[in-house]
């Protein structure tokens, strides 16, 4: 089997960027994502940089923080000022899918400014499952930009699981078989993690972990619930046993770019 550990969040702080390059550089995560819009990217880009990480997906932005273009271009998804109606909100009302691809294409063109490899796509907060109409502008993203997508499908159950992931398959988009999160507490145990492994061994080949790592402080109290739990998430992801419980499965580590070879 094969296992990505995706730190969401790159660039939300500095000290939330600082745990995650901590993270892959000493411990068993082995990608990450940028949110471009949030108060930390740009300096962040300059630590992983320096920490010779030079490739990175994008945690697509549409329910917190400023958009990239005016509030003119894009009316139903942002106020008055430019910032983006939250989580809730974003779900309920009504959106352009039009002026939604415009967005999203603007955050990657600007991320692929700073000289950085992008090596997949996925949301903050989930978004790519708000309707079919908005999967469909994440194929074409996929398709345009050549990598693949992060399976948000595979957290749904049923039937709706079942015909968003053959829209996938039929538009040829690279993702892992199944993500998993904890979705009962803030933070993952070691617990949580074995049992993600155990299930994922017995049923699939490529599979993602995601989780919440970082530094705490009191700028990230301010943007985000996940805040001093991050340093217990991060804390797990650089613990040797989990790591030697990783390698007693017979599971390789791999990142994204691993996975658009296929």
């Amino acid at each position: 089997m094969n296992l990505i550990v995706h730190a969401d969040d790159f660039g939300l702080t500095e000290n939330v960027s600082l745990g995650i390059i901590h993270g892959m550089k000493n411990g068993v995560i082995t990608e990450t994502s940028a949110l471009v819009t949030a108060p930390g990217f740009e300096k962040s880009v300059a630590l992983a940089k320096k920490n010779d990480i030079r490739k990175m997906g994008m945690h697509l932005l549409a329910t917190m923080g400023y958009s990239k273009l005016p509030a003119v271009d894009i009316p139903t998804l942002v106020n008055y000022e430019g910032r983006f109606f939250n989580r809730d909100e974003f779900f309920e009302k009504s959106i352009d899918a039009n002026e939604l691809e415009l967005e999203l294409t603007a955050q990657i063109e600007y991320f692929l400014t700073f000289d950085l490899e992008l090596t997949h796509l996925d949301t903050h907060h989930g978004f790519m499952l708000k309707n079919e109409e908005v999967l469909e502008v994440f194929i074409r993203l996929a398709k345009k930009y050549k990598v693949p997508l992060r399976n948000e499908v595979s957290l749904l159950i049923g039937d709706e699981k079942a015909y968003l992931q053959k829209k996938l398959d039929d538009n040829k988009i690279k993702t892992v078989e199944m993500v998993y999160f904890n979705q009962e507490a803030p933070y993952h145990t070691k617990r949580d993690i074995v049992h993600f492994l155990e299930e994922a061994k017995a049923k699939y080949c490529y599979v993602e972990i995601g989780c919440h790592p970082g530094y705490s402080d009191d700028q990230l109290r301010s943007l985000s619930i996940l805040n001093d739990y991050r340093e217990r998430e991060l804390e797990l992801f650089l613990d040797k046993e989990l790591r030697q419980t990783i390698e007693l499965f017979d599971i390789d580590l791999i990142d994204y770019t691993t996975l658009r070879r296929l």
